[in-house]
């Protein structure tokens, strides 16, 4: 069995990070969320980064003593584990299957669900093995596609350095959510799109929610878009009502689409990132908004720096069948 490396699997985010402590940050607030939500973190990582997630869960005031004791919290050395389903540099299906697979079905029959974060891709990759790297996220969406649980995985920016930008690009669709963009093959995530753009700036306050949503939806329509209209529209206004309310500032709402793919994204002045409510809160009365996003797109992502931040999604025209 060889994985489709064109299946893109929900809940399953691609963080690209420069220092090891961006990295420490993100990936022990997706742990420590996991926890509060009543989820099992499974953590596939090297020594030196499980020590450093420890820490900052425990930081947290999170007894990690505790859940070890009571098999809330599973941890596994990232070459080790690779080890058990490479088979003569090659990567085995059924051995990750019986191996991580196994693992996660074995958490779901016991009333768990799993919170995973892994960088073997990682590993591969920077071993040179791109084709292996690519074929394990095949087999991590594989699983996701038949299994409750949510995937974080994570490259070190460095590993692209000498990496084509095609070849980033197939890491990128295999995810639900991309978070940063290596410096060596940066670019805003809106130029990729391409085709007509249109662009507009609102200000902070009660009416710039729906005058986002009234723009988008003329603009689709002048761009004779049809069948994911609503759902544009619908993530214009999420946005748009997350840059008022949480970040509290005017925000940029930018539209591209090149017939078959619409890029819409939202610029704001804030540095915090956008965060998933806990799948316990999702019926709250806030919080769900990017869950929503999650749903009706087919990926999105965000990129930070130091004047505030771009939250972005992008859609795929349905086109009738002749």
């Amino acid at each position: 069995m060889v994985a489709d490396l064109g299946v893109r699997a929900p809940r399953h985010t691609v963080q690209f990070y420069g220092a090891v402590d961006e990295l420490t940050e993100a990936v022990g607030r997706y742990l420590c969320k996991g926890i509060r939500a009543g989820s099992i973190p499974v953590v596939i990582a090297t020594p030196t980064h499980l020590r450093a997630f420890e820490s900052r869960i425990e930081s947290a005031g999170i007894d990690l003593a505790s859940a070890r004791r009571t098999e809330q919290f599973i941890a596994l050395d990232a070459e080790e584990t690779l080890s058990r389903f490479m088979m003569d540099g090659r990567l085995d299906p059924e051995a990750f299957d019986a191996v991580i697979g196994a693992l996660v079905r074995g958490l779901h029959s016991r009333g768990g669900r799993a919170v995973a974060y892994g960088e073997m891709v990682a590993l591969l990759w920077d071993e040179g093995n791109v084709l292996g790297a690519l074929e394990l996220e095949g087999l991590w969406n594989e699983l996701l596609e038949g299994e409750n649980f949510e995937l974080f995985c994570a490259y070190p920016e460095a590993v692209f350095a000498h990496t084509d930008a095609e070849a980033l690009h197939s890491v990128c669709d295999m995810h639900s959510e991309v978070v940063g963009y290596p410096s060596a093959h940066h670019r805003d995530p809106l130029d990729e799109a391409g085709g007509e753009a249109m662009t507009r700036t609102f200000a902070c306050n009660a009416r710039s929610a729906r005058e986002a949503r009234r723009f988008t939806r003329h603009v689709l329509e002048e761009l004779g878009h049809g069948s994911v209209i609503e759902d544009v529209v619908l993530v214009a206004g999420e946005l748009a009502a997350n840059a008022v309310l949480h970040a509290r500032s005017a925000f940029t709402l930018d539209i591209r689409s090149d017939g078959a793919t619409i890029r819409l994204a939202v610029r704001d002045r804030s540095t915090s990132p956008p965060e998933l409510a806990p799948v316990s809160k999702e019926l709250s009365s806030s919080g769900r908004g990017l869950r929503l996003i999650q749903a009706v797109s087919s990926r999105w992502g965000y990129e930070s720096n130091g004047q505030g931040k771009t939250v972005w999604a992008e859609f795929k025209e349905v086109t009738p069948d002749a």
